[in-house]
């Protein structure tokens, strides 16, 4: 058994920084040629508060509603060719 890239550690150093001070330091760039930008704000304290909020159970609700659709238009699109061709006039398919 031979070890691959991908049993590497993660990488480190100034190339892997948390992506809190990447986007404090984006922010504070954009900032500088116009309005400021603002940050995220405070997170919400556990699951009841965040159930709490509207737009999180709209976004929720979002996600939900795509992955249903998803679920039945996807096998009906990846089919639709393979229907095509079989209903074509005088389709050599069997």
């Amino acid at each position: 058994m031979t070890v691959g890239p991908r049993c590497r550690p993660a990488r480190s150093g100034p190339g892997r920084r948390p992506p809190g001070r990447r986007t404090d330091r984006e922010r504070a760039r954009l900032s500088r040629w116009g309005a400021e930008i603002i940050g995220p704000g405070e997170s919400q304290a556990g699951l009841r508060a965040a159930l709490a909020d509207r737009a999180v159970r709209r976004e929720a609700r979002r996600v939900c509603t795509h992955a249903v659709l998803g679920l039945f238009l996807g096998p009906a699109g990846a089919t639709l060719p393979l229907n095509a061709a079989l209903a074509a006039p005088g389709s050599a398919v069997c």
